[in-house]
């Protein structure tokens, strides 16, 4: 009864994570290929609430020897490859880069697994797919979800490694606890181990405000610091990685975002709080601070860059502090906020 109830609570747990990122990923204004690797976290998650559902059954008739047991456990592994594969699937999609052979495989492991006829060699099957799988995706994983973040959002998708690598042993223990009396403990520690492994999976991702943080670079367009009078004090283009020395064109700009600001202050004396603008092609992420005001042009949403700006505005001010208070028109002095520019959002010098 413990090995029965400990696995329906991780069928729930799995289940429960992969409805968190189907909601996550409807929540999401537009489709692009950022969603494809959390469907792909929604998919292996789903496959494994689904089958350990089914398992269970599989434990409810462990005493029998009859046709159930095969049955039920055929059913167990082909909803686990089929997990897989659509998990490789879409991982191989955003990479485009290994022409979809990991997830060919599974699809020939599922053909294999609906014509053998014996307990051991499905389970043999079982080993030699999701296995590889899980362990062939952890270099795709790096490329995707540690290589373009940084900061917390890395930290935290270590975190999910660690989580992942967790649940692979756990399942791991689970299948090779073969002996209904002698396994039990195996059994119920591989349990414990992959429920604890979802959870650390939840803690990870938890970090996506919107899993439209991926790639956060590629959105950046331009950077505007104004003053309380207006004033443009520092502009920089982020995909020509340079200031914007057009005096004119800044102090025209300080206006147009000044106006953008009244707005902004006029919102929050009903307690709104604007902090996006969306027009067309374009997304304005706005940012007040105790002296300066920023305004970040992107190319398309991310919430990880709300966090850049803050971070930014917090360094600028704390950096620039006399130079604001003591402004007299002089937007030279701020020239060097460059450096600091390439340091908060990561760019090469």
């Amino acid at each position: 009864m413990a090995c029965l109830g400990s696995t329906y609570v991780f069928a729930t747990c799995a289940c429960i994570v992969s409805f968190y990122f189907f909601i996550r990923i409807m929540h999401i204004r537009k489709i692009t290929k950022e969603i494809f690797p959390f469907l792909a976290r929604a998919s292996i998650f789903l496959s494994l609430g689904i089958a350990h559902y089914i398992i269970s059954w599989f434990q409810y008739y462990w005493w029998n020897n009859g046709w159930i047991i095969l049955e039920l456990n055929r059913i167990f592994i082909l909803t686990e490859l089929i997990g897989g594969a659509a998990m490789l699937l879409f991982m191989e999609y955003t990479l485009k880069k290994t022409k979809f052979i990991l997830t060919a495989y599974l699809i020939f492991l599922i053909a294999i697994s609906f014509i053998i006829n014996d307990f051991a060699i499905l389970n043999m099957i079982w080993i030699i797919g999701i296995l590889p799988a899980i362990i062939f995706a952890l270099p795709m994983f790096h490329q995707i979800f540690i290589k373009p973040t940084s900061s917390f959002l890395r930290r935290r998708m270590y975190f999910s490694i660690i989580g992942t690598l967790i649940i692979t042993t756990g399942l791991t223990f689970r299948v090779f606890s073969y002996s209904r009396y002698s396994g039990l403990i195996i059994y119920l520690i591989g349990t414990f181990m992959a429920i604890i492994g979802t959870a650390i999976m939840v803690y990870s991702f938890s970090a996506f405000t919107t899993f439209t943080d991926l790639n956060w670079k590629e959105k950046l367009r331009e950077i505007y610091l104004i003053n309380n009078n207006g004033i443009c004090l520092y502009a920089f283009s982020f995909e020509k990685n340079t200031n914007l020395d057009y005096f004119e064109d800044n102090i025209l700009m300080g206006g147009v975002f000044s106006s953008i600001d009244k707005l902004l202050a006029e919102m929050m004396k009903t307690k709104e709080k604007l902090q996006l603008i969306d027009y067309k092609n374009l997304k304005v992420l706005m940012e007040r601070g105790e002296k300066v005001f920023g305004i970040l042009i992107l190319n398309d949403e991310s919430s990880f860059l709300q966090y850049k700006l803050t971070t930014f505005l917090k360094e600028f001010e704390i950096f620039f502090g006399e130079e604001i208070t003591n402004f007299v028109g002089d937007i030279t002095e701020f020239k060097i906020a460059k450096r600091l520019v390439q340091h908060i959002f990561e760019l090469k010098g």
